[in-house]
């Protein structure tokens, strides 16, 4: 137990305590803008110990009239975890739970009432909290 303590007290000592706002430590942002000058996009860029710049943490990106379009995150250039995507009116028009970079699964609303089926309402995906 003692070695377990020691462990879990290290490991909040290197990596600090997780965080609700998927940005890593020492991110750099980078944003692209529409021509009209609204946020177009939003990500994060961290650099490994080779040197290489990766895209890690948030993304979300907003349509031309400013209605959100997708949010999800990055790790080590790939998409991970869940992603939402939106119509332009701000409904939500799917989500994609990605591992590493590949699809698993895609839930798309019902087609009569516009709301996900219940069981996949607040299970079996990864939410973000931000």
């Amino acid at each position: 137990m003692r070695i377990s303590l020691l462990a879990f007290i290290l490991l909040l000592t290197c990596c600090g305590t997780p965080s609700r706002v998927a940005i890593p430590e020492g991110a750099t942002e980078h944003k692209e803008m529409w021509k009209s000058g609204s946020l177009k996009s939003r990500h994060y860029t961290t650099q490994d110990e080779s040197g290489e710049i990766n895209k890690n943490g948030r993304y979300e990106a907003w349509h031309e009239s400013g209605a959100r379009h997708i949010r999800g995150q990055y790790q080590n250039n790939l998409k991970h975890g869940t992603w939402y995507y939106y119509l332009d009116s701000g409904k939500k028009e799917k989500t994609v739970y990605f591992d590493k970079g590949e699809p698993k699964r895609t839930i798309l609303p019902s087609p009569n009432t516009g709301h996900y089926p219940h069981h996949f309402r607040h299970h079996h995906l990864h939410h973000p909290h931000w």
